[in-house]
């Protein structure tokens, strides 16, 4: 029995299936997001969830990630604007994949893009970092003196 999904996800997917995790921070910027997901629905490799974290912009794209949510594996997060390092942060406590990819919404992908990230993983010897336990807020510790 798995503990939770993220297990049986890395269970699942075996060295030539692997599943990406693509972290895509946006502020603002709704019409460069919709290409860079047009772009992800024609890749090659197709093993890959899409999170979006909006970073509390005046400008929503949720209509946009609206339209993919039936083509691509799509979760969209809103949070309040506090820059894209936090909403980087934000989309990786959500993954559920092996590999974080983080992309500006400003890219545009060519189809082969996830394709040959994931052959040269598979070609080249990779260091893996596994997710360290998540510790309640009470049993945090400050290392600051």
């Amino acid at each position: 029995m798995y503990e939770n999904e993220s297990t049986f996800v890395l269970d699942f997917y075996t060295k030539d299936m692997r599943l990406y995790s693509i972290i895509i921070p946006v502020y603002n910027r709704p019409d460069e997001l919709d290409d860079l997901l047009s772009s992800l629905c024609k890749q090659t490799y197709v093993h890959f969830e899409v999170i979006v974290v909006e970073d509390g912009s005046e400008i929503p794209a949720k209509e946009i990630v609206g339209r993919y949510q039936g083509r691509l594996d799509l979760h969209y997060y809103v949070i309040s604007n506090s820059g894209p390092g936090m909403a980087r942060n934000h989309g990786a406590r959500q993954v559920r994949g092996e590999y974080l990819l983080i992309l500006d919404s400003d890219v545009v992908l060519p189809t082969t893009w996830l394709e040959h990230i994931h052959d040269s993983l598979n070609h080249y010897s990779v260091v893996r970092i596994r997710r360290m336990p998540r510790f309640p807020r009470s049993r945090r510790r400050s290392i600051t003196p």
